[in-house]
């Protein structure tokens, strides 16, 4: 299994694909396997690297405070390591915040970016905060079934839940099954540089083509939060999925790749 030697820790990684480098970053406590609808037409166009972060899946877990900053720090490090100067970026809530600290610090990295049920200001959300202190309980007291059953209830939307219940049954028993392998103390470290991230004052300095996407019925990263980030980030496109909610990309993941791919395929590299 590949790993990588980055910002003083070891990273899963995987490339798969040919194509412009496109690099994509998962959200909070998840591994790189939640990227798999989305490969299976990424590929046919970019060369995709998907990893697990710090603390996370089979990458190391320092027992340090994680910031946005710091993991952000760990992509550009894994990325030169593999041999990625530049790249068109994707990131999922967590993922999106480490996206753009990544603009912001290594703007010459960043091709394009594409932000998915993203938020700028983490310390001003009381909504975000009191929902992360629940799940950040539940970890703190090893309850894996109940965190599992809580995700899911978050993660979904309600029309999704409503209509595929067999499905988000599936997701909470495969939920559960890495609860059970995956040590708990790093998501709480997650969660606290979720709740820490701030770029409120800096996002008009992306200067990159970006996307900003969000689901009308998203639970976490209301829309409006994702709209906000829209309107820092100068000449950036918003892209609102129909009762989609905080993962989009698995209720709705044709519709996700066909935007995601033609705003790329509409800023190429070459």
């Amino acid at each position: 299994m590949p790993h990588a030697e980055a910002n003083g820790i070891r990273m899963y990684y995987e490339l798969h694909g040919e194509g412009e480098p496109l690099v994509l970053i998962m959200g909070t406590g998840c591994d790189h396997t939640l990227w798999a609808l989305q490969l299976r037409d990424y590929t046919k166009e970019h060369r995709c690297l998907i990893f697990d972060h710090r603390g996370i899946g089979l990458s190391d877990a320092p027992e340090t405070p994680y910031t946005v900053r710091l993991m952000a720090e760990d992509t550009a490090a894994l990325m030169r390591a593999v041999g990625i100067e530049r790249a068109h970026i994707g990131g999922l809530s967590l993922g999106s915040l480490i996206g753009q600290e990544l603009a912001l610090n290594e703007p010459a990295m960043v091709h394009t970016l594409a932000l998915h049920s993203t938020y700028a200001d983490g310390p001003r959300l009381p909504h975000l905060r009191f929902q992360m202190q629940v799940r950040r309980r539940l970890l703190e007291i090893g309850d894996r079934d109940l965190m599992a059953l809580n995700s899911a209830t978050w993660l979904f939307s309600a029309s999704f839940q409503n209509a595929h219940p067999e499905l988000v049954e599936l997701a909470i028993a495969r939920s559960r099954q890495r609860l059970e392998t995956q040590p708990l103390t790093p998501v709480i470290r997650q969660y606290e540089a979720d709740l820490l991230h701030d770029t409120a004052d800096r996002l008009r300095r992306i200067a990159c083509p970006t996307l900003v996407t969000v689901g009308s019925e998203d639970q976490i990263t209301l829309p409006s939060y994702s709209r906000r980030v829209h309107e820092l980030i100068p000449g950036s496109e918003f892209h609102l999925f129909p009762q989609g909610g905080h993962l989009a990309l698995m209720e709705q993941a044709d519709e996700f790749n066909r935007v995601t791919l033609d705003f790329m395929r509409r800023h190429p590299m070459a």
